[in-house]
C-alpha cells in the first residue's frame, strides 16, 4: 500500500457522479432537490476529498499490514466526515427523513466500493523512485 491519492479521488468522483445521475433520474434535471444536492456535492468535492486524503493517510500509518481493516475503518471515517459537513454546511435535509439517510449511507458505501474496485491494482503497488 501507498500514499496514493487514487482511492480518494475515485471516490470523490464517483460520489459525485452517481449522485448527481440519481438525483435527475428520481427528481429531474430542473428540480430544488438536484439544486441544493448539486450546491452540497460541490461543497463536499474539496472538502470531503481533503479530509479523507487526509484520514486516508492517518490511518494507512495505523493499519500497515491490514488492508481490510485499513478499508473497513476508513470507509466508518468517510461517513463520519459526510456527517460532520453535513452538519457544519447546515444541510440536514439529507438525514432528516429516515429513509433518506438510509440511501445517503447506501450510496456512499456504494462508492467506496466502487472506488475499492477501480484502485486496488494502484493501492497495492508502491511507488516506484526515479532516479536522476
Amino acid at each position: 500500500m501507498n500514499k496514493n491519492l487514487s482511492l480518494v479521488f475515485a471516490y470523490q468522483l464517483i460520489l459525485f457522479l452517481e449522485s448527481m445521475v440519481l438525483v435527475t433520474a428520481i427528481e429531474g434535471y430542473k428540480s430544488d432537490v438536484f439544486t441544493a444536492v448539486l450546491r452540497f456535492n460541490l461543497l463536499y468535492l474539496p472538502i470531503g476529498g481533503v479530509l479523507n486524503y487526509g484520514a486516508w493517510c492517518l490511518l494507512q500509518s495505523l493499519f500497515k499490514e491490514n488492508r481490510m481493516l485499513l478499508q473497513g475503518t476508513h470507509i466508518i471515517v468517510v461517513l463520519l466526515l459526510l456527517n460532520f459537513i453535513i452538519y457544519f454546511t447546515h444541510h440536514e435535509w439529507l438525514l432528516q427523513h429516515k429513509s433518506m439517510a438510509i440511501i445517503v449511507y447506501l450510496l456512499v458505501a456504494d462508492c467506496y466500493i466502487l472506488a475499492v474496485l477501480l484502485t486496488r491494482k494502484m493501492m497495492r503497488q508502491p511507488k516506484k523512485i526515479q532516479h536522476e
